[in-house]
């Protein structure tokens, strides 16, 4: 919506420019001359001041040419001759900071004079961003340079030239001028140009020296060339109010002044008369633009609630790209806005009550498809002066989508506390001080308080008792630091009393810093758990007991079982033997000769039994010798192969070369073979092939004996049976092979005295690998064991 361009509006303007135009034509008629000889004589100055400026620069620099002539004929050649010739130079030339001598390096050798460029010395100018380049230029073109302005390293602003010594095509350096701006232009304008002149000189984009202030007219400055070197400076001269004044005369000024002053009166007056109007149209103008460009629904309607007007948005709103249909739709009586009809009644109720209404929230039709949706109304009631309502203005927003995820999150809220509450599991949320957030049903069984009655108390003061504050707060410590999940237990304190175990596993939840706000705590009673654990640990503590006190009486029955069966097997051999005289009838040979067998074979059923409790009680020890497994290995098959039918089996013996030692209880290693190898032997048919491998395994840190037969082999079932003691594979086994079921395990307890292991490994109709595995310590290296004994004889 734009302002109309009226004549009220632009009148006084019209007027003032008129009586302006006139004041001016006159006043430049009359200060045109002026203007032309101020300029002149700007241009006369600024001229004499570059010529002058340009002059005194060349006199220094013809300063480091004479340096420079008296270097190349080899006047100066040292340290103090240089430093002399350029202080003595200096005093009739002042304006220089430094002349240095630069090393072929770039390196800053010499200085003069001393005083005051001390933190020159010894700086690398190649390393300069500026300075570098220009001397590798100045190096390439064999032509003297100059800097741009730069910081010097003696502090202030200056710049710096570079004359090359090249003496017999070779480089001896450099001399390096160094001139501090501000001392060398004044001394060369102290007698050029007024002082209230402003003089700027630049070099290029880079500002060089300025004098002078702002105020002069610019209008009148000329711009003049300095060349210095292989650079150009631009020297900038505008006179000032005094120099202006001097060759000024003011009657241009008085008319111009009295010129605009009668032209801004009028104008002023005029213009009075057209601010109203100006403040209202700005007024509208803001309020249109607002209006159009508001993201909310905006609407007019009269008293009787009449749609007079809406906004862009408002019209979007209800589904049409028009205003014109929006009113349209709105003036058909078939189409009521709310959903609820009592709504409308109830909207003009309450703003013309309180003048006003705030998120008023409906359903309302949208009015060009009918679909239903969610808004939002913010409107106040317009009246006139005397308070007579003049109609309504109000806002609309869709909070369709608002309300949608609202009510979602609502839902998904009231899944989470009914999952909450009907876990079996104790879940509680508590910030970082103990206090509660959360307790769900099952926290309020157990511990019998409810919800309401403990969030926001600190759980220190109702369940958790004293004794386990400190494992809470080490646990809440441990989420601050990062350590979750993590589990804890405590007792829970019941308001029935009593107390329960629970145990926790706890996770951290994060506020919107990422600090960790809240412990959530999921936990389980284990109360019952725990006392039934505690209940078998004691039951199986009585059980190994007993079993210790079994072990411990079979072994101390060693003596009392023994002698009375080697009493019985003596007394049979006698009788077996005849060794009093014959006994007559043959028969009694053959009953000595049975006790005698069935005492042994009892002897032998004890001897395990006594063996096996011996280890299980801790009362068997090793008598560890070096021990020579060939020739336990030979005599045991010496013992096996005169048992019955032993002959129709085949028995073979792998070993490797020159096999060590082993640190074993000779004893026991025989009575493992023993047993292995009877089994063997016993469960192998005629025909079947037994072989008894040795092997040193280094690599492997062990020594293995391996015991494989061609047999019946077993089931992985029935081995585990085979290494229980008193186990036996099945009743039909036992029934077809004699034996008691303690060879096999008391063999693995042996080996386990050892340190070892058995390992078997068999398969039905295929036969049966015994492994018997011995630790890599026990191996005792032949070469080892003879200078031992060396040894031994010696002392």
């Amino acid at each position: 919506m734009s302002r109309p361009k009226t004549l009220s509006r632009y009148f006084p303007l019209a007027v003032f420019l008129c009586l302006a135009s006139a004041v001016l034509g006159v006043s430049w008629f009359l200060s045109h001359n002026q203007t032309a000889a101020i300029r002149n004589e700007a241009n006369l100055i600024g001229q004499q001041t570059a010529g002058q400026l340009e002059d005194h620069i060349a006199n220094h620099l013809s300063i480091i040419e004479h340096i420079r002539n008296l270097w190349m004929k080899g006047q100066i050649n040292n340290h103090d001759a240089y430093v002399e010739t350029v202080e003595s130079l200096q005093l009739q030339f002042s304006g220089f900071q430094a002349i240095n001598w630069v090393n072929p390096e770039g390196v800053i050798q010499w200085v003069a004079p001393v005083a005051g460029n001390g933190p020159a010395l010894g700086a690398n100018l190649a390393e300069h961003p500026i300075a570098g380049e220009l001397m590798e230029r100045t190096l390439r073109s064999n032509r003297d340079m100059a800097t741009r302005p730069v910081m010097l390293l003696q502090g202030g602003k200056g710049f710096t030239t570079f004359y090359p010594l090249i003496r017999d095509g070779r480089l001896e350096g450099y001399l390096n001028g160094v001139f501090r701006v501000e001392s060398l232009m004044t001394e060369a304008l102290a007698q050029v140009a007024r002082s209230d002149y402003r003089i700027t000189i630049r070099d290029g984009e880079h500002a060089l020296y300025s004098r002078g202030t702002a105020s002069g007219d610019d209008a009148f400055t000329t711009t003049h060339s300095v060349k210095l070197l292989n650079r150009t400076w631009d020297l900038s001269l505008t006179p000032g109010p005094d120099s202006i004044a001097a060759q000024s005369m003011n009657a241009d000024k008085i008319v111009l002044v009295l010129g605009l002053l009668l032209s801004i009166g009028l104008a002023y007056l005029l213009r009075l008369v057209t601010l109203r109007q100006e403040a209202l149209w700005a007024a509208e103008e803001s309020y249109s633009g607002l209006f159009e460009n508001a993201t909310e629904g905006i609407y007019r309607s009269l008293p009787d609630g009449t749609c007079i007007g809406c906004n862009p948005a408002m019209v979007k709103l209800n589904g049409f790209t028009r205003e014109s249909e929006l009113l349209t739709a709105v003036s058909s009586e078939s189409n009521s806005w709310y959903v609820d009809a009592g709504r409308r009644e109830e909207f003009f109720r309450l703003i013309n009550r309180d003048g006003r209404i705030d998120n008023f929230i409906s359903e309302v039709h949208r009015l060009s498809d009918g679909q239903r949706i969610w808004v939002s109304e913010n409107a106040y009631v317009i009246r006139d002066e005397d308070g007579e309502v003049l109609g309504y203005q109000g806002t609309v927003m869709d909070i369709t989508e608002r309300r949608r995820a609202n009510e979602i999150l609502r839902r998904e809220r009231e899944f989470v506390v009914a999952m909450l509450d009907t876990a079996e599991a104790l879940i509680c949320v508590i910030d970082m001080d103990g206090q509660v957030v959360r307790f769900n049903k099952a926290c309020e069984r157990l511990s019998g308080y409810s919800l309401s009655e403990v969030i926001g108390r600190p759980v220190y003061d109702f369940v958790i008792p004293d004794q386990d504050h400190d494992s809470l707060k080490n646990m809440l410590s441990s989420l601050r630091m990062g350590v979750y999940p993590n589990t804890h237990l405590n007792y829970w304190t019941c308001r029935k009393g009593g107390q329960r175990l629970i145990e926790w596993s706890n996770t951290a939840l994060r506020d919107e810093s990422g600090k960790v706000a809240y412990c959530v705590a999921i936990g389980i009673d284990v109360t019952e758990r725990k006392q039934a654990e505690e209940d078998l640990q004691l039951a199986k503590e009585e059980a190994e007991s007993a079993n210790r006190a079994k072990s411990e009486f079979l072994a101390n029955m060693s003596h009392e079982l023994r002698t009375p069966l080697n009493a019985v097997i003596g007394f049979a051999e006698i009788l077996e033997n005849q060794m009093f005289g014959e006994m007559g009838d043959s028969r009694y040979g053959d009953y000595a000769r049975d006790i005698r067998t069935s005492a042994t074979h009892l002897l032998g059923i004890i001897n395990n039994i006594l063996d096996l409790s011996k280890v299980e009680a801790g009362r068997l020890e090793l008598i560890d010798a070096p021990t020579d497994v060939a020739d336990v290995l030979s005599s045991c098959l010496n013992i096996v192969k005169a048992m019955t039918h032993a002959n129709e089996v085949s028995f073979r013996i792998e070993a490797d070369a020159d096999l060590p030692y082993l640190m074993t209880d000779e004893r026991m290693l025989r009575q493992i073979l023993l047993n292995i190898l009877s089994n063997a032997l016993k469960f192998t048919p005629a025909g079947g092939r037994i072989t008894v491998t040795l092997k040193n395994e280094p690599e492997k840190d062990a020594y293995r004996i391996i015991i494989a037969d061609t047999g019946i082999g077993m089931t992985a079932e029935n081995i585990t049976k085979a290494l229980t003691p008193f186990g036996q594979v099945e009743s039909s086994l036992s029934r077809k092979y004699d034996g008691t079921g303690l060879g096999l395990p008391l063999s693995r307890s042996l080996i386990e005295l050892h340190g070892g292991r058995l390992k078997i490994e068999s398969e039905p109709e295929k036969g049966t690998e015994v492994t018997l595995h011995f630790p890599g310590n026990r191996i005792v290296q032949r070469k080892s064991l003879r200078e031992d004994t060396s040894q031994a004889n010696s002392a």
